[in-house]
């Protein structure tokens, strides 16, 4: 296995540079070269020496977008202590159904402790915090 680091040793620059970014194109995937040296510039070669072998796979807009979504429900609510009046307030913020604030944070939390989040009830609920549902609790809640 090739040791990552090797290509940053590499000087590579002017016409050089121009014709490995050019047979890159040719043998590869021409928008995530052009993506990359747009972004990175002359380091561009550092990055591909990190990630050289590796494969990515970003996904759609529509789920990164929607995955954005149930990240500011799930912060919403847990900074309200996942509470069933903290899951009906940031479906009225979000103009949402409650049953799909409750779905986005139970898929989130799945994911970030393992485990199901719990909604309680409110009146169950021991807020001595003193938030009030107007405070972001340390999330950004612009959409």
């Amino acid at each position: 296995m090739e040791k990552p680091g090797i290509l940053s040793l590499v000087s590579i620059k002017g016409k050089e540079s121009q014709y490995f970014r050019d047979y890159l194109r040719k043998t590869g995937n021409t928008a995530v070269y052009d993506f990359i040296y747009y972004l990175l510039g002359e380091d561009y070669l550092r990055f591909l020496d990190l990630l050289a072998g590796t494969v990515l796979k970003i996904p759609s807009h529509k789920t990164l977008y929607r995955d954005i979504e149930y990240i500011k429900l799930y912060c919403y609510v847990k900074e309200r202590g996942f509470t069933e009046d903290a899951v009906k307030n940031a479906a009225k913020l979000y103009s949402k159904k409650a049953y799909f604030v409750r779905t986005a944070i139970k898929k989130i939390s799945e994911v970030l402790e393992g485990k199901r989040a719990e909604i309680i009830s409110s009146k169950d609920y021991d807020d001595n915090d003193d938030n009030d549902d107007n405070d972001g609790g340390g999330c950004d809640f612009e959409w």
